[in-house]
């Protein structure tokens, strides 16, 4: 993708879709990650869950302008995520980053994407979780896996990629 300054997204689908071209590139700034989209965490949907080289979880939301709804929801998937990020296009990153030290009191990261480029505006901070269970679940799911979500977001399909629950 090339770098376009000041990129719009006319919805919040091209936002996570050109959010996700970055995390599958060498551009991405948590180096090689496994990652779907739209993960069942049992009370909704994360837009992004991936796994680092380093075995780290990273729960994403996207919004185009509602910061607010990102926050709150990123803040949500710390319960199963140590790490949670709001991901905006530049312009809604810039408004949302007048208010960092909300987000650095619940620890939760922000993301500006911009093009072909994303850019960590404000670090999340790890967290300890309040479901392991589920933080364990998304960790079998992704390890080991490639990159899944090119299919679902070229197709314009919003799988339900919860696994499976394991039968006794």
């Amino acid at each position: 993708m090339d770098f376009l300054p000041h990129a719009t997204f006319r919805t919040e689908a091209d936002l996570v879709a050109s959010f996700v071209e970055v995390l599958e590139s060498e551009h991405s700034p948590w180096g090689h990650v496994s990652l779907t989209i739209e993960w069942d965490y049992g009370a909704g949907y994360t837009d992004v869950l991936a796994r680092t080289s380093d075995g780290r979880l990273v729960a994403f939301e996207g919004k185009l302008t509602d910061w607010k709804t990102a926050f709150y929801q990123a803040y949500r998937n710390t319960s199963f995520a140590p790490l949670a990020y709001v991901v905006m296009p530049h312009r809604g990153a810039t408004t949302a980053a007048r208010y960092s030290e909300l987000f650095a009191k619940q620890g939760v990261g922000l993301c500006s994407v911009d093009g072909g480029r994303v850019t960590v505006v404000i670090p999340a901070r790890p967290k300890d979780v309040l479901s392991p269970r589920r933080r364990d679940e998304a960790l079998t799911f992704l390890e080991g896996r490639e990159t899944s979500a090119r299919y679902a977001i070229e197709g314009g399909r919003q799988p339900n990629l919860r696994p499976a629950p394991a039968h006794a």
